[in-house]
């Protein structure tokens, strides 16, 4: 639920949501392609630009932007109390 949410949010491809799931898997490139049926600079090439809409720079980064959007998503709350969760823009 939340990488949907998340991947919505942020203008994410429908392959790049595919990406993002299993990137938050914690899983590797080399996997994602197996997985996807891609090659792996493709998969290095969706992996940049998930990076770049959400604005971060590392698997750990991502991870947690996941996290705190399950935990967003899990956790009714108001527009007000999603902004302050992720990071009050």
């Amino acid at each position: 639920q939340g990488r949907a949410l998340l991947a919505k949010t942020h203008g994410l491809t429908e392959r790049e949501a595919d990406v993002l799931a299993l990137l938050a898997a914690g899983r590797s490139r080399r996997h994602i392609g197996q997985a996807l049926c891609i090659g792996e600079e493709t998969v290095k090439s969706h992996v940049k630009s998930i990076y770049t809409k959400l604005d971060v720079h590392s698997k750990e980064e991502l991870i947690s932007a996941v996290e705190k959007c399950s935990a967003a998503v899990d956790e009714p709350a108001t527009a007000w109390e999603w902004d302050e969760k992720a990071g009050g823009q």
